[in-house]
C-alpha cells in the first residue's frame, strides 16, 4: 500500500479538525499550558458540533475568567442555564450550578443554582464534589448557615486538591456568618494547599501539574476571599 501524498495526507489532517473529539483534546491542551484564546478557539469549534456539552461550555466559561472578562463569564452561565435549567443529567445540573457559584454577581438569583445542585445530589448522595456544589449555591443564595454543614461534611471524601475550593467557601461562608477566626482558618488552610500543590513534585523530582481547572477556580475564589477578609461582614 502506497503512503499517502501531500494532498491526501491534508484532507485527512483537515478532517481530523472536524472532529469534536480532536478540538476537545486541544481545547484541554491549550488551557493547561495558558493559551487561554486558542482554548476558546477549539470550544467554540466543539460546542458548533456538540451544542449540549455542558462539560464544554463549563469549561468555556472557566477560561473568559482567565482573561477578566466577567461579562462572557455571566453570558456562559445565563446560557447554561437556558439549557441545562431542567436537565436530569446530573453532570449538566452541576456544571450549571458550580460555575454559577464562582462569582459573587455571575446570576442575578442563586435559588435556581441550588435547584440544579440539589438535582446532581440527590442522584448521586454519596458524591463529595455534588454536596460542594450544593454548598456553594446555598452560600450564594445567602444561606451559609446551610452551606457550612454541607461543605464541612464533604471534606472527609476530598483529596487535598480537592479540598482548597471547599476550603474557600468555607472562608466565605463563615466570614458572611460573622465567624472571623473560622474563616481566616478556613482561608489558611486552602493558601497552604494552594501552595503544597504547586510545589508537589512526582518520584522522578518532576514537577506535578495542577489541573488548570483547579488553578482557575483557586485563583478566583481566593482573591474574594482575600478581599473581603479584610473587612466587616456585611
Amino acid at each position: 500500500m502506497r503512503p499517502p501524498d501531500e494532498a491526501e495526507l491534508a484532507y485527512r489532517q483537515a478532517m481530523a479538525r472536524l472532529d469534536p473529539f480532536w478540538q476537545e483534546e486541544q481545547a484541554e491542551r491549550q488551557a493547561q499550558t495558558g493559551q487561554w484564546f486558542a482554548a476558546t478557539f477549539h470550544l467554540d469549534r466543539l460546542l458548533q458540533a456538540r451544542p449540549d456539552d455542558a462539560l464544554a461550555r463549563y469549561r468555556l466559561g472557566l477560561v473568559r475568567l482567565t482573561v477578566n472578562d466577567v461579562s462572557g463569564h455571566a453570558r456562559v452561565c445565563k446560557d447554561m442555564r437556558g439549557r441545562f435549567g431542567e436537565s436530569l443529567d446530573p453532570e449538566a445540573a452541576a456544571a450549571t450550578a458550580s460555575l454559577g457559584t464562582l462569582l459573587p454577581d455571575a446570576v442575578k438569583d442563586a435559588a435556581p443554582l441550588v435547584k440544579l445542585a440539589k438535582r446532581a445530589l440527590d442522584s448521586q448522595p454519596d458524591d463529595a464534589g455534588y454536596r460542594v456544589t450544593l454548598g456553594a449555591a446555598l452560600f450564594r443564595a445567602g444561606r451559609p448557615e446551610e452551606a457550612v454543614p454541607l461543605l464541612e461534611g464533604s471534606l472527609k471524601k476530598q483529596d487535598k486538591n480537592a479540598a482548597v475550593a471547599t476550603q474557600l467557601f468555607l472562608a466565605l461562608a463563615h466570614h458572611r456568618l460573622k465567624h472571623a477566626a473560622e474563616a481566616r482558618q478556613w482561608l489558611n488552610k486552602a493558601v497552604e494547599g494552594i501552595e503544597q500543590a504547586t510545589k508537589a513534585k512526582d518520584e522522578a523530582g518532576q514537577p506535578v501539574p495542577v489541573p488548570w481547572e483547579n488553578r482557575v477556580r483557586w485563583q478566583v475564589l481566593r482573591a474574594e476571599a482575600e478581599t473581603l477578609l479584610k473587612s466587616p461582614p456585611p
